[in-house]
């Protein structure tokens, strides 16, 4: 799977559209030359004021379009195609499949995980295709049957890397090392099974807890709750640590009754608080 060029969900902030197309402008004009550096994303966010998430979402769009051309760890250029979509993978290069496995429909984010693999894949025109499988189908309790079928597969398949958001516990841990074992490397996403060394992108959930605890308590609230539902995983315990963490720092005392650990809820039943 390829990203369209015409989905540009990923540009948040609108003042980047313009500045995407204040950047066209300058490359089809030549006043940015084939083969030369664009500005510095340092700048760019100062010409333009905007923060550098802005600028590299408006570079990752450039991009794709065909203007520039992005690789790891060396500053953007222009591309000598001037707006045409580079044709791809030359004729006889092997295409390998990397399978994203993650939930489709309870999880939005795992949408801007897909336009941000399949952005990487087309960019820099590796010799991989994207095959998108799903471990959670819709609402209601989860399925191991599932995830367990689509790592098989991947196995079966000799797939050349997984990019997986486990739902299936420490039930994971058996399969993943079946895949490890046959040469095939997973990148977990959001959560991992503790017992494993394992490659791991996630956000920092302990720290994230403790900063909203923080917030909470420079506003004078002393009474905090903590509310997460039932799945004994990475992220609900390490969420449920930094919640801990600060309390205690601040000699607040833990009460209990304040920690709901066993919710079962979905995005339909967040409510504000009253």
């Amino acid at each position: 799977m390829v990203r369209n060029c015409e989905d540009r969900q990923y540009l948040r902030d609108p003042a980047a559209f313009e500045i995407v197309k204040i950047l066209e402008e300058r490359i089809t004009s030549g006043t940015y030359q084939p083969g030369r550096w664009l500005p510095t994303e340092r700048s760019l966010c100062v010409e333009f004021d905007v923060n550098r998430a802005t600028v590299r979402a408006v570079l990752a769009e450039l991009s794709v379009r065909g203007f520039i051309v992005r690789e790891p760890g060396k500053r953007p250029w222009v591309s000598e195609n001037n707006g045409e979509i580079s044709p791809g993978i030359k004729t006889g290069v092997e295409i390998r499949t990397i399978t994203a496995i993650l939930p489709q429909r309870r999880h939005p984010s795992s949408q801007e995980i897909l336009q941000g693999v399949s952005s990487v894949l087309h960019t820099y025109n590796h010799p991989y295709r994207l095959s998108i499988m799903d471990n959670y189908h819709g609402q209601g309790p989860l399925k191991p049957a599932l995830e367990k079928n689509a790592l098989e597969r991947v196995f079966e398949e000799k797939n050349s890397g997984v990019i997986l958001w486990p739902m299936m516990g420490n039930e994971v841990v058996v399969p993943v090392e079946k895949l490890h074992s046959a040469g095939i490397p997973v990148v977990f996403v959001d959560r991992y099974p503790q017992q494993m060394e394992c490659d791991f992108v996630g956000i920092d959930n302990r720290g994230g807890a403790r900063e909203a605890v923080r917030h909470l308590l420079d506003l004078g609230h002393r009474n905090i709750g903590f509310l997460t539902d039932s799945q004994d995983i990475t992220t609900v315990r390490e969420r449920l640590a930094g919640y801990l963490d600060e309390l205690r720092m601040d000699g607040i005392p833990i009460k209990n009754e304040l920690i709901f650990q066993n919710l079962e809820f979905g995005y339909e039943d967040i409510a504000p608080a009253v």
